[in-house]
């Protein structure tokens, strides 16, 4: 609904507009010579019949001119200043600067007027060649006093005897979204972003359904480019997009705004894995609760680094296994990695793992299987897998081990990597002595006794 809430101010600021002709046509039709007011003489009488008979802005406008010009002090000078103000509008092109400083005018006799008031907030950003800093501090006052005095602008004292009660009741909610833009829009005149962001987070705090200014509160964090401020702007584009109660934005608005924040999403968090959560808490809030927030991808990485450091420390030798081995021999370029860099080198050799300082001297592994099952001279050993059934491991003994062990036990080997398959994962190692195996608890059977015979 932004182009919806934009059409809905649009036509409402032009029936005020008209309205301010109709009211100064209306009052050829009522008693011309109230007790309180009197016409100079009958030339003033019949320049004002000869306004509101004609149906020339421009010339109307010229009419009114000469008014002012000929009775500066006349009784209808109230009657005259309206009939600017709308014919400053009407003409083509509108005399924006004219309209804007009459209804500063009409305003220090009546500050509740509401054609006054809507005309300043309306005119002040089509002022040119721009509006000066008394024209954004005049205009800031008025918005700020709309938004505070809505009834009693609104009241039929006030208010142009043409616009019906309904028509009031419908117009207050559009005139206070009118002026809170108004305010925003002088704030970011002022390039006073810290203000917007204020002016805007407590007009939405007063009004939660205003979602139009959660549209215009993330925008202005886009506008900051500042990293920091995405989980922000991604806050306020998931509430236009996820609110669906009063005053929410139509469907395709919501796509938009949802579509949005999701790809800000993931371009922030490096996934959209959370977003469902952000949007249920911005459709229930209208501003991010105290504990929001959204890891982005440098946060991400940097607990992983932790993460990482931390295992490293906690377990050096599967570091080692993981980083010096299955990582780069599972790489595409893994056959040549393993060719330059580790076939026929005694591993783990003293290096440290990376992260820490503490050299690694020993694999440590379970035991998976035994060829042959007893004295073996091959071992197949589960390294990395924590429950020791993944075999990633085989070590070729130069001479058979004693006995045999369950599989499940644990060992710890050092060896010369000789050959290795990427997938299922396996480096096969040669182990010269046995001594470089420990934890082997299998043991060879006694040997037989031998029987002495008896002489006869």
């Amino acid at each position: 609904m932004v182009q919806r809430n934009n059409m809905r101010s649009k036509t409402f600021t032009l029936a005020i507009v008209a309205t301010a002709a109709v009211l100064a046509w209306s009052l050829a039709g009522q008693d011309q010579k109230p007790p309180q007011k009197n016409w100079k003489d009958q030339t003033e009488y019949d320049l004002y019949q000869s306004i509101i008979k004609d149906s020339n802005p421009a010339a109307q406008l010229e009419k009114v001119e000469q008014w002012k010009s000929k009775y500066p002090q006349s009784d209808f000078a109230d009657v005259r200043l309206d009939f600017s103000l709308a014919l400053y509008q009407a003409v083509k092109p509108p005399r924006v600067r004219e309209a804007f400083d009459t209804a500063k005018e009409i305003l220090k006799a009546n500050p509740n007027k509401l054609l006054a008031v809507h005309a300043i907030i309306t005119l002040a950003p089509q002022l040119k060649p721009q509006p000066t800093p008394d024209d954004l501090a005049y205009t800031d006052q008025t918005a700020r006093y709309i938004i505070a005095n809505l009834d009693t602008i609104y009241n039929k004292d006030n208010r142009p005897t043409t616009i019906t009660d309904e028509q009031a009741a419908q117009g207050k909610p559009i005139e206070k979204l009118t002026a809170e833009r108004s305010v925003e829009w002088v704030d970011t005149q002022r390039k006073d972003t810290d203000k917007t962001i204020a002016d805007l987070t407590k007009f939405i705090q007063d009004d939660p359904t205003q979602v139009q200014l959660s549209v215009d509160l993330g925008k202005t964090y886009v506008a900051m480019k500042k990293v920091e401020m995405m989980p922000l702007e991604i806050y306020d584009y998931a509430r236009a997009g996820a609110y669906t109660g009063p005053g929410a934005l139509d469907a395709n608005a919501r796509k938009q705004m949802l579509d949005f924040a999701s790809r800000a999403y993931v371009n922030y968090h490096g996934s959209n894995e959370g977003f469902d959560k952000v949007t249920a808490m911005a459709a229930a809030n209208a501003l991010p609760p105290a504990d929001y927030h959204i890891k982005s991808k440098i946060d991400i990485a940097e607990e992983a680094e932790k993460a990482e450091v931390e295992a490293a420390k906690a377990n050096p030798m599967l570091t080692f296994w993981m980083k010096f081995l299955k990582e780069p021999l599972t790489k595409p370029d893994g056959a040549s990695t393993f060719a330059d860099n580790i076939k026929d080198h005694a591993l783990p050799g003293g290096i440290p793992a990376p992260g820490t300082t503490d050299p690694v001297n020993k694999f440590k592994g379970k035991l998976v299987s035994q060829e042959p099952a007893l004295r073996p001279k091959k071992l197949v050993l589960s390294v990395a897998d924590p429950d020791g059934k993944i075999p990633d491991a085989t070590l070729l003994l130069e001479m058979p081990l004693p006995g045999k062990m369950e599989p499940g036990g644990v060992l710890e080997f050092d060896g010369v990597p000789d050959s290795f398959t990427a997938d299922p994962f396996m480096v096969v190692f040669k182990v010269d002595d046995n001594k470089s195996i420990v934890g082997w608890t299998g043991k060879n059977a006694p040997a037989r006794p031998t029987s002495k015979g008896k002489g006869k």
